[in-house]
């Protein structure tokens, strides 16, 4: 209980400064990268796996929050990609005919009922 206590209390509880500056709705509790303690203390704590945090393999508290959290939306930069043409050399390309395989149907035949209404 001491231990929980002190690990709620410090760095990487909800109090702490990293977590009060996070978004309210980033908590750890709801990240992919959370990975909840055994026993008892599950409810309440679990490991940072997230390598990108400054938590990462550290205990926090489920109401802890960094910033990091896995659904963190990601700024785009405003300038698009220059993407170049496509460029299709088919000067290497050999002309082949296909006879029809046994079975198949002429483009100009009925298609075969298959009874559906």
């Amino acid at each position: 209980a001491e231990a929980a206590q002190r690990w709620y209390d410090g760095d990487h509880g909800p109090d702490a400064a990293i977590s009060a500056a996070a978004p309210a709705a980033a908590r750890c509790g709801t990240c992919g990268f959370y990975l909840p303690l055994a026993g008892s203390l599950r409810l309440a704590f679990g490991a940072c796996g997230n390598f990108y945090a400054p938590d990462d393999g550290r205990v926090v508290s489920a109401d802890h929050g960094c910033g990091a959290h896995s659904e963190a939306l990601v700024e785009t930069p405003e300038t698009p990609v220059d993407e170049l043409p496509t460029v299709y050399d088919d000067s290497a390309v050999e002309a082949m005919t296909v006879s029809r395989a046994l079975g198949s149907v002429e483009a100009a035949e009925p298609a075969e009922p298959y009874g559906h209404p």
